[in-house]
């Protein structure tokens, strides 16, 4: 008996230091992992791997909103327009970069510039690349001529938009990105499609959510995908186009990391139940058209 008893306790003492030493190795590579996550999340936090696209893109932050100012409805031949009708870099009468910087401040991380007409507009958007407050900060305008604004496309804080009618497809075949990328000597240029005609009730938000998916997929344009509103549209069914265009499993960065949503006119107002809605969905990107609708997002 006191030699069974003497062998339990060995084999007893035996599964203790076995479990200890397990329980050690658990211990050891479990911290072996945390580092291993803390080192990865360093090392890559502002990107992540598609492995549909094969690239590293931009990690989708819901938590930071990005206000974008909507000035594109200026006459900038008037006085008081948001971009004077000449801008120069080392102006020191200009108050542009203290405005920029203002801007930014107050959470703003963009501005749609009126299109481009003349070549004043290009050498006004240079300079404005120049002295935005960082480089971060985009512009996003459309042209008249591609070739005459061939010298900013190659910028990528600079977004071209492109009119996307939903309603109608043939207005929509001259939006092919070949001899707009060629404009800018081979590189992609960044573009936004504002969807047109969106938010009717009787509009079918799954087939528009196709449409756009399709026209994307054969450019691999649309870094960014901007749904105006205006008083004519209703709030339900451009929520629910926002909903169908979430769900599109693009190639590259997410359609929520994409999305634009507001503005367009220069009536639009902030539809407050609009944004709640989509920014709980993971939009961070809004559009307001007066300076003082800024705080109805940031707040």
């Amino acid at each position: 008996q006191i030699m069974m008893i003497s062998s339990r306790m060995r084999s007893s003492a035996f599964t203790r230091a076995k479990v200890t030493s397990a329980a050690i190795v658990r211990q050891s590579r479990c911290r072996s992992l945390r580092i291993n996550a803390r080192n990865l999340s360093s090392s890559s936090s502002s990107t992540y791997y598609d492995s549909q696209s094969g690239m590293h893109v931009p990690i989708h932050n819901v938590q930071e909103i990005s206000i974008i100012l909507d000035k594109s409805k200026e006459d900038t031949n008037l006085s008081t327009s948001f971009v004077p009708a000449h801008l120069y870099k080392e102006d020191p009468s200009s108050d542009m970069p203290e405005q920029l910087a203002n801007l930014q401040a107050m959470g703003v991380q963009g501005v749609i510039l009126p299109p481009i007409s003349f070549p004043r507009d290009v050498r006004n958007l240079q300079t404005l690349r120049h002295i935005a407050p960082s480089k971060e900060f985009l512009f996003f305008t459309s042209v008249k001529d591609i070739q005459s604004a061939s010298p900013v496309l190659k910028d990528p804080n600079l977004s071209l938009i492109l009119n996307f009618d939903v309603e109608d497809n043939s207005a929509n075949e001259g939006l092919d990105l070949k001899d707009i990328n060629a404009a800018a000597s081979g590189t992609k240029v960044n573009t936004t499609i504002a969807l047109m005609n969106v938010g009717k009730e009787d509009q079918n938000p799954i087939s528009v959510a196709n449409q756009v998916a399709r026209w994307i997929d054969a450019t691999q344009g649309g870094d960014f995908i901007w749904v105006p509103t205006t008083k004519n549209e209703d709030s339900d069914a451009l929520e629910r186009l926002c909903e169908e265009l979430s769900y599109l499993d693009l190639v590259g960065k997410t359609v929520a990391s994409r999305l634009i949503i507001g503005g367009g006119s220069a009536d639009s107002t902030v539809c407050e139940e609009l944004v709640e809605e989509t920014m709980f969905s993971g939009v961070n990107k809004f559009v307001v058209c007066k300076e003082d609708d800024i705080s109805l997002i940031s707040e």
